[in-house]
């Protein structure tokens, strides 16, 4: 018997793009420094980041002071947003549509890992308005994978585990998901992700 409530998504990588690479790219470009120190320093910070303890401002100034740089913290900020407004931005119409598709008969939220001044543009660009509920990194003060927000989740929503499917393109988050035995999925493309979710709910059947 199909009990499915809430179906979670993720975000970055199945909604809009992925574009963390592009923008450690354009930074390390900016710093004069290889990709791979500067992914090894924004990784200390990553946590402290995502939970809200810390914005994207504050993590370039302590990078600049760091690395002994002449440039602002600001114009480091600034690049950053830029370049997820020219990449990031983008709302995947066919990931959008079955979202639609799926609200006709489930609640839809979505839980991400996010930054304060990233999270400020996605609701800008109307990012959250897809969902019955938001789940942000920043707010809960949490972050995927750590079980915590997936139990923060679910007692928000007033939800049993096996009432949720969770989202995520990142195999480590949906493993933490099915941990608390929620139905969790991987997602690599959207004919993958609409048999597996065809597998719990009866909601593509003829």
């Amino acid at each position: 018997m199909n009990n499915i409530k809430w179906i979670i998504f993720d975000l970055g990588g199945i909604v809009v793009p992925e574009i963390g690479y592009q923008i450690n790219h354009k930074i390390a470009n900016v710093l004069n420094v290889p990709d791979e120190k500067l992914k090894e320093i924004v990784g200390k910070f990553q946590r402290q980041v995502t939970t809200g303890s810390m914005t994207l401002l504050e993590m370039y100034s302590i990078i600049t002071k760091k690395l002994s740089v002449q440039i602002s913290s600001n114009y480091l900020l600034q690049e950053h947003l830029n370049e997820y407004i020219r990449l990031g931005i983008i709302h995947n119409a066919d990931s959008v549509h079955l979202i639609e598709t799926l609200k006709k008969g489930y609640k839809i939220a979505c839980l991400t890992n996010v930054e304060i001044e990233i999270a400020d543009i996605c609701s800008e660009t109307g990012l959250y308005d897809y969902f019955d509920r938001i789940f942000l990194s920043t707010e809960l003060k949490m972050q995927k994978p750590d079980l915590e927000i997936y139990s923060k989740v679910l007692e928000e929503l007033k939800c049993q585990p096996n009432e949720i499917i969770f989202i995520d393109d990142k195999i480590e988050n949906v493993l933490a998901a099915n941990k608390l035995r929620m139905y969790g999925l991987h997602f690599s493309n959207l004919n993958q992700l609409k048999s597996d979710i065809a597998k719990v709910c009866n909601v593509f059947q003829e």
